[in-house]
């Protein structure tokens, strides 16, 4: 990522139990954290060298997770055409699509993230 990095806030509550196992999995940083996003239409170029640059995306969930999780497209991202672009976790050759002619997400909404994965869509 050359030097970019992403940040998000959130609250863990240590008044449960769940959430004092969290913090003790973040302090010894063994919990990884899921990411959906979507780029949008002009969110992305393909330099030269073939290599696909992303200097815009729209983030919709972050999850600390250590299991699969179940994330839901938010309704402003159900009117759009999107396409699966990158999953880390699939095998290849569904691992990526250069062409941009992946899948289109599922149309309940529902994606699931396995631990430590990223599914990208794009706009087409």
């Amino acid at each position: 990522m050359r030097g970019y990095a992403g940040m998000a806030d959130g609250e863990v509550d240590l008044d449960t139990e769940r959430g004092r196992q969290v913090w003790t999995l973040m302090k010894r940083r063994s919990i990884g954290f899921s990411f959906a996003y979507m780029i949008p239409a002009g969110g992305a170029f393909k330099r030269a060298d073939g290599i696909r640059e992303i200097h815009k995306l729209d983030v919709f969930a972050v999850t600390a997770t250590g299991s699969p999780r179940e994330f839901i497209l938010p309704a402003i991202a159900k009117g759009t055409k999107w396409k699966l672009f990158v999953d880390s976790a699939a095998d290849s050759p569904k691992d990526v699509y250069p062409q941009q002619d992946g899948p289109a997400p599922p149309r309940s909404g529902k994606l699931t993230l396995d631990y430590r994965s990223l599914m990208v869509f794009v706009e087409v």
